[in-house]
């Protein structure tokens, strides 16, 4: 059996269709996709009298003056893991100065582009025997989950907080983190996240046999260090250089200790790519460029219940 995890897509529908894609490029027979596959950013697109549109895209004024550049101009944007939202001029100077009105439009948004990749995954799969498993991640929002479980398809399941069986493993998944210095939906204080984590791995037959698909890599192992941020979110420097820090989770690393399964699938921290042991268990994170329209991902093989192979892939 080979699996297929990628994470932290954020959004990015070029990422998107290559995960799809890569089920028959590596011939995966599982994919996997990760936490924060949610986009952070709209970009509106903003309707002007004599029939063009207006934008700002990377701090740059954007004129639009057909429906064909508006067009190309929306997969631009989709490719940077944003969301284009076409407005009239009243409802873009209502979403400048109405926080609520502005956070309504952006989960009607990202709730449509849940959908239409839900869509496309059935479209791509079907007549295959290949399952695509989704779970979240912190910067997902909860109203995400209603979507993703009511989706009714033979070949993708909204796995987040379950245990999913296959060819002889079990996968637990969770999105939930340790907190951060952005505070997003799907933060818990340590000791929360271990008692959550530990209810949800005594559901498993045998831990040797499974796979923890857990967001937030464990601490100190080499797959959560990135910068360390000052009170206004700025990287901390000394003598010059960024310092760095571990940022994954005591919990996390607490739990892979105690139930010892047989592979660990980590992201959240984008720049710090990597695999490492801990004990018996294999733990990676493929490390994300969704921003880059990179697709990041690894690739594991097993056989006879056991690792086969294990590698980091980029395309």
């Amino acid at each position: 059996m080979n699996l297929f995890f990628v994470t932290d897509i954020h959004g990015s529908d070029v990422c998107f269709r290559k995960f799809l894609n890569a089920a028959k490029f590596y011939g995966a027979d599982v994919l996997v996709l990760g936490g924060d596959i949610t986009g952070k950013l709209l970009v509106p697109i903003v309707k002007q009298d004599d029939g063009s549109y207006s934008s700002e895209f990377h701090g740059t004024q954007v004129r639009i003056s057909s429906e064909t550049e508006r067009s190309e101009f929306e997969k631009k944007v989709k490719f940077s893991g944003y969301y284009p939202v076409l407005m009239e001029k009243a409802e873009y100077e209502r979403a400048l100065t109405d926080g609520s009105y502005r956070e309504s439009v952006f989960e009607e948004t990202m709730l449509d582009s849940i959908k239409g990749w839900l869509k496309l995954a059935d479209e791509r799969l079907k007549g295959t025997k290949v399952k695509l498993y989704i779970t979240a991640g912190n910067d997902d929002l909860l109203s995400m989950d209603e979507i993703l479980r009511n989706h009714n398809s033979e070949n993708v399941e909204y796995a987040e907080g379950e245990i999913a069986s296959f060819d002889g493993f079990e996968m637990l998944s969770m999105g939930d983190v340790n907190p951060t210095p952005w505070h997003t939906p799907r933060e818990y204080p340590e000791e929360e996240l271990e008692r959550r984590l530990e209810a949800l791995a005594s559901k498993l037959t045998d831990p040797s046999k499974s796979i923890f698909n857990v967001h937030v890599p464990p601490i100190g192992v080499g797959l959560d260090v990135c910068p360390e941020l000052d009170a206004n979110l700025t990287p901390v420097t000394r003598g010059g250089e960024i310092v760095m820090k571990a940022a994954g989770s005591v919990a996390v690393k607490r739990a892979i200790e105690k139930f010892e399964p047989l592979l660990g699938l980590h992201g959240h921290i984008h720049e710090s790519p990597g695999i490492a042991r801990i004990g018996r268990t294999v733990c990676i994170n493929p490390g994300s460029e969704y921003g880059q329209g990179v697709l990041r991902g690894a690739l594991v093989s097993f056989d006879k219940g056991k690792l086969k192979h294990y590698s980091l892939t980029r395309g």
